[in-house]
């Protein structure tokens, strides 16, 4: 497993002709709440070795008003990237996190080894002091795309964006 999304969601086609490649993908919610956190590039609604590589990545966030639309336009990117991937080549984090053994059976033997699930948390928990609303409201822009991955994701940001659901 490589740890850079970024610079391998921008060359998953060419990677992909030579290579078999697994996404995990994370509830939008959660990783745009992380993103909050973090001091790197997606902070600020940049990806800098992806947008060297995916020039409509670059135009999509120049075109964006602000951090915030830049980091959707971020997700709705990544997303559309992974929904070119084969269903077998898709992996939900909360899937891996609830049954690592089950969600990793397919692509290593030792996943019987894992033990029967892992520490889950609450994104409030996890990421306090963020403000869940306005990130909730933003990400039904990309509706479309992460239900591809989380039929029920609208209905998953009704608890975060308050009342005026």
């Amino acid at each position: 497993m490589v740890k850079h999304p970024a610079l391998f969601t921008a060359l998953a086609e060419p990677l992909r002709q030579r290579h078999r490649l697994v996404a995990i993908v994370r509830h939008p919610l959660a990783v745009l709440a992380s993103w909050q956190t973090v001091d790197m590039p997606p902070n600020r609604g940049r990806l800098p070795r992806a947008e060297a590589f995916a020039p409509d990545l670059a135009e999509a966030l120049a075109a964006a008003p602000g951090v915030l639309s830049r980091q959707v336009a971020l997700l709705r990117w990544q997303l559309g990237v992974y929904a070119t991937f084969p269903p077998a080549d898709i992996l939900r984090y909360e899937d891996v996190i609830a049954d690592p053994r089950t969600a990793l059976e397919d692509l290593s033997p030792l996943a019987g080894d894992l033990p029967p699930s892992l520490e889950d948390y609450d994104i409030a928990g996890r990421y306090a002091g963020v403000d869940m609303a306005p990130l909730a409201t933003a990400l039904l822009d990309i509706r479309d795309f992460a239900e591809r991955f989380y039929p029920d994701f609208a209905q998953s940001l009704d608890r975060w964006r308050g009342s005026d659901t």
